[in-house]
C-alpha cells in the first residue's frame, strides 16, 4: 500500500491510510463509481475530517474523493451509539405497545 505524504502529519509517520481513507475510496472507486454523491454520516473522531485524504493521497486524488462525499457528522454532545440505542429503544418501546394493545405476545 502507498501512502502519500503532504508534509508532517498529526499521526506520525507511521500512519497508513486504512483505516479511514482507504475504505472511502473503496466506497467511492468500487462499491458505488456511478453515484454522483455518496452520503457520509460519522462521528467527530478528529481523524475523521476530509483534510486526512490530503494527508493519504495526493492532492488531485484527494480532492476528488473528498468531492464525491456529502459529509455529515453527529452531534458533538451525542455519540452514533447513544443516539442509535435510542432509538432502538423507541421501536421496542412502540412495538411492545402496539403488541400490547392487540393481545399478541
Amino acid at each position: 500500500m502507498r501512502v502519500h505524504q503532504t508534509g508532517s502529519s498529526s499521526r506520525g509517520t507511521s500512519y497508513l491510510p486504512q483505516v479511514f481513507e482507504t475504505p472511502l475510496k473503496e466506497l467511492s472507486d468500487t462499491h458505488f463509481p456511478q453515484a454522483a454523491k455518496i452520503v457520509l454520516v460519522q462521528d467527530n473522531l478528529s481523524t475523521h475530517k476530509q483534510a486526512s485524504l490530503h494527508e493519504a493521497f495526493p492532492a488531485e486524488q484527494a480532492r476528488r474523493l473528498a468531492e464525491r462525499f456529502a459529509w455529515h457528522w453527529m452531534p458533538k454532545h451525542s455519540n452514533w451509539l447513544d443516539l442509535a440505542d435510542r432509538e432502538l429503544s423507541r421501536c421496542r418501546a412502540s412495538a411492545l405497545i402496539g403488541a400490547f394493545l392487540t393481545g399478541r405476545s
